[in-house]
């Protein structure tokens, strides 16, 4: 899973009335200019290896992914009113239909017709993904799971799937003074509404605990580590690069 500032108008009235009754005064406030940043590339502690490309609205239209023992596959977005369109190496294979919002009420990928996945979404009424249908085909066989969210504060707190006999909860716990810059990275998450606020701290199955996560930051606050810890001992890392202007 984006925080906003907002300038203050009470601070910004009372610095402008010093200044016209001080005329001898200098009650000038220096600038502050916060950079803009993007995740350039992440790399992993298996040498997964991914680097973003952005156009000149700073949203990505093209991602760089090398696996472990496999090609490397260019992925690219293309925009348009109200879809969009991620291909692979050329071949287009998965489609964004969006609502008024922005948001992806239903998405279909097609692997060369022996793998296809239709998925519907929800949203509630601040943007936030609600409901979500996914149906998969592989190889003539189809399978369908519905997952239902729950957020509190801004953040994903339960998420129950089901596949028709079986549910799942899971549950997570967030760091409350870090705020989330890492998921738009994610093509999973992207266009299927807002991203948590905040940074992941535990994740639950079934009221158990399975991975937690640590992170390190930049002088600007940018995620440059992310640390998740299974509850076998198994580590797992993930370092990201920034650029900012």
């Amino acid at each position: 899973m984006k925080a906003k500032q907002i300038m203050l108008l009470m601070a910004a009235t009372a610095a402008t009335y010093f200044t016209s009754c001080k005329k001898d005064s200098d009650s000038t406030t220096p600038n502050v200019t916060t950079p803009t940043c993007n995740i350039t590339s992440t790399l992993e502690n298996d040498t997964t290896f991914a680097a973003f490309i952005y156009n000149s609205n700073g949203t990505i239209n093209q991602v760089v992914n090398k696996e472990p023992s496999s090609d490397t596959a260019i992925y690219s977005i293309s925009y348009e009113t109200n879809l969009i369109t991620i291909s692979i190496s050329g071949i287009p294979f998965r489609t964004y239909f969006l609502n008024s919002k922005g948001n992806a009420d239903s998405i279909v990928t097609d692997i060369q017709g022996f793998f296809t996945m239709i998925t519907t979404n929800t949203y509630d009424n601040d943007g936030y993904l609600k409901t979500q249908n996914e149906s998969v085909t592989f190889l003539g066989s189809t399978t369908v799971t519905s997952r239902n969210y729950t957020y509190t504060n801004g953040n994903l707190t339960t998420m129950t799937e089901s596949d028709g006999t079986t549910n799942t909860v899971f549950t997570y716990d967030y760091y409350t003074d870090k705020t989330n810059n890492i998921s738009k990275v994610n093509l999973d998450n992207m266009f299927v509404g807002n991203s948590n606020k905040n940074l992941v701290k535990t994740e639950f199955t079934d009221g158990d605990i399975t991975t937690n996560y640590t992170y390190n930051f930049d002088s600007n606050g940018n995620v440059t580590k992310q640390i998740a810890t299974g509850i076998d001992g198994e580590v797992s890392q993930t370092n990201f690069n920034w650029t900012c202007k």
